[in-house]
């Protein structure tokens, strides 16, 4: 029957040579038209330069073919595989508006799968995902090797693994993500049984107590830093309590002067804009007293002097 898949499609990746510039890995693949007629598609994925190995370009690929499998359906409910699953997950809900995931929440969700759970589990079908193995899988994790961290031995490359386990906090994202998973196969009644994830035990405890800093410890930091830019930036997020992507996402105009308060009304995380991280912290906080506010945050002398924004 056109249209229905009895398998998950790999596809293929080969190197191809350039007249100019290294090398690129090409990534093709196999589309049935509605007619049952199959094109062959392809799409470069990366160079030889920054991914040397065949391995290397394979895990670029892992979201992108997990989006291919879910543009068409699966046979049989119960042979859907973890990955099959992500591919419609991304398909269908992840970017979707109405679930109102920040960019930093989509890149987390492809992240962690691509980095942890695909390898994992990927190939493995939905049905035989048991609480148990993924809570004794998530107390096994290691911190990811940094990219094109490497370690040759002989004629091998291989990635230089962590023996640092994985943070508490991102053991428990990677359990939240898998739980959401699931949580959309049931929905879209593409899993019949409960949720496998909600017995899965993972604490997101913070493993040691963050550093408060005091006055004098302050002064002494503001005191070794020479631009004034940057000494206002430190000295504001010290007296302010501010989130670090909150206070990077502060704008002139967001800044009452007069009044002493600040609004806060986005964050910035890496080259993303995202809204404020709970209904809480987009309340306007004050600022310190009044005459200090004024010699802290004066517009006089920046780019920005005339028309605030």
């Amino acid at each position: 029957m056109p249209g229905i898949r009895n398998s998950y499609q790999e596809g293929s990746i080969f190197r191809t040579a350039r007249a100019k510039g290294p090398d690129q890995w090409v990534y093709r693949w196999r589309e049935t038209q509605p007619d049952g007629t199959v094109l062959r598609r392809s799409k470069i994925i990366g160079d030889f330069t920054h991914y040397p190995t065949k391995a290397d370009a394979k895990r670029l690929v892992e979201n992108f073919r997990s989006e291919l499998n879910a543009a068409t359906p699966v046979e049989k409910i119960g042979c859907m595989t973890v990955a099959e699953a992500w591919g419609h997950f991304q398909a269908n809900e992840l970017r979707d508006p109405d679930s109102d995931r920040s960019p930093t929440t989509i890149q987390s969700y492809l992240d962690y799968y691509k980095t942890h759970i695909i390898p994992k589990w990927g190939d493995v079908p939905l049905d035989e995902v048991k609480s148990v193995a993924v809570e004794r899988w998530l107390r096994s994790l290691r911190k990811s090797p940094a990219p094109f961290s490497k370690v040759t031995t002989g004629d091998t490359t291989a990635l230089a693994l962590s023996s640092e386990p994985l943070a508490p906090a991102s053991k428990a994202k990677i359990r939240n993500h898998m739980s959401s998973l699931f949580s959309h196969c049931i929905r879209h009644e593409l899993y019949t049984k409960l949720n496998p994830i909600t017995s899965v035990r993972q604490s997101a405890v913070r493993q040691r107590d963050p550093d408060i800093l005091t006055l004098s410890e302050i002064r002494l930091i503001l005191g070794n830093i020479e631009p004034q830019a940057i000494k206002i930036m430190v000295a504001t997020a010290a007296a302010s309590a501010l989130r670090r992507s909150e206070f990077r996402g502060l704008k002139w105009a967001d800044l009452d002067l007069d009044n002493c308060w600040f609004h806060c009304r986005r964050g910035l995380v890496g080259k993303y804009e995202t809204k404020a991280k709970t209904s809480r912290s987009s309340r306007s906080c004050c600022a310190t007293p009044r005459r200090g506010s004024h010699r802290m945050f004066t517009s006089r002398g920046t780019p920005w002097r005339s028309g605030l924004r």
